[in-house]
This record gives C-alpha cells, sequence and structure tokens, in this order.
C-alpha cells in the first residue's frame, strides 16, 4: 500500500477484521494500538511503499510491516508534553514479543506479537491475500 496517512486506518481495520473472521481470540484494543502505531511509524519515518504480514498460528497474532527505509526502530521515553514519539514505546509495553530486521534493498522489517487463543490454524495473510502458509522468517528481536 502507499505509504499515506490514509494507509493508516485501512491497515488497522483490515488486521482486525482479518483476525475477528479467523476466530482468533486477542485483546483487539491492544492489536489496534499497535498495528496503528508500527504502520504510523512506516509512513511517517519509512520511504516507498508499506507492506503488511498477517500471521495468526501457534498460539499468536503476527504482525509484520515493511518499508524501504533501513534504519531500526527507536524505543523513546518522551516528556508528558510531547505530542508525539511513544508509538515503539507503547510496542514495548503491550506487545508479548517485537523485533525488527532488515530486508532485501536496505529496507526493514518491524514485527510484534500477541498471544492468542483460536491461532492454532495456519493464517498467512499478505495484504489483502491468504496465501494459507505459516510466515517461516528469522527476525532479530
Amino acid at each position: 500500500m502507499d505509504a499515506k496517512p490514509s494507509a493508516v486506518p485501512t491497515a488497522r481495520h483490515w488486521v482486525v477484521d482479518t483476525c475477528t473472521s479467523s476466530s482468533a481470540e486477542v485483546d483487539f484494543g491492544i492489536l489496534e494500538l499497535l498495528t496503528t502505531e508500527v504502520v504510523a511509524n512506516a509512513v511517517l519515518h519509512g520511504s516507498g511503499p508499506v507492506c503488511i504480514d498477517l500471521t495468526c498460528d501457534n498460539g499468536c497474532v503476527r504482525v509484520a510491516v515493511a518499508d524501504a527505509n533501513p534504519r531500526p526502530p527507536v524505543v523513546k521515553h518522551v516528556g508528558t508534553g510531547a505530542t508525539g514519539g511513544r508509538g515503539m514505546a507503547l510496542v514495548d509495553a503491550l506487545a508479548d514479543r517485537w523485533g525488527s530486521s532488515s530486508s532485501p534493498g536496505n529496507g526493514k522489517t518491524v514485527w510484534f506479537e500477541l498471544e492468542a487463543n483460536g491461532c492454532q490454524d495456519a493464517l498467512r495473510v499478505d495484504g489483502h491475500e491468504d496465501t494459507s502458509s505459516a510466515d517461516g522468517r528469522e527476525d532479530a528481536s
């Protein structure tokens, strides 16, 4: 999807709707918030198109967002008066696991996982296509 502000709500709704239809039992409020933060970072600080990979397997939901900027995410601790800069701190505090890895072509992928019941059957969706296989990538955390 194009790296523009409208990608954020589109991605957020798509992730939540896809997980809802797969019968995953996850904290949808946290899933929605963290998806928003990771996609917003890709739009604001990344470059090129933003790609989303959603996996529900082995008891967890995994959202991975790729962009063409190679700089890794930074967890910032900003003051109470700051109007931004808390996105990765939220991911760090609320995700069960998260990390980032370099992507081919000098980009990066930032991912997070949330524990979820009902995620025993492999569901993998890239963008808006179901590819019906588990994500086998190895990422640094």
